[in-house]
């Protein structure tokens, strides 16, 4: 990993972990709180553009962070992340007859 690569990975935890201790929960947040910290992940966002290498490990340590909380996220790809304990519509089905 090279020494850009390692800062930012450390900017990115550190922020995301600044933005999580600054909204109190408890176990799961509550969507409320939840719509707090989405909202001030998007504002605290490290730098200044949103494409690239930085961008991805941002989003992919987002997700991690949300899902933590209790937060369903969605996958990449835009399919919809399932919620644990929910049953997949689709999961395993086969359509033949």
């Amino acid at each position: 990993m090279s020494g850009y690569s390692g800062q930012a990975q450390h900017v990115i935890v550190t922020t995301i972990a600044q933005v999580l201790g600054s909204v109190p929960y408890f176990g799961t947040a509550t969507p409320e709180q939840i719509k707090e910290i989405k909202r001030l992940l998007r504002d605290r966002y490290p730098f200044q553009e949103r494409s690239g290498w930085a961008y991805q490990v941002w989003l992919r340590e987002r997700r991690r962070a949300l899902a933590q909380i209790g937060a369903v996220t969605d996958r990449p790809g835009g399919q919809p992340a399932i919620a644990p304990g929910q049953l997949s519509l689709f999961g395993g089905a086969s359509n033949a007859d």
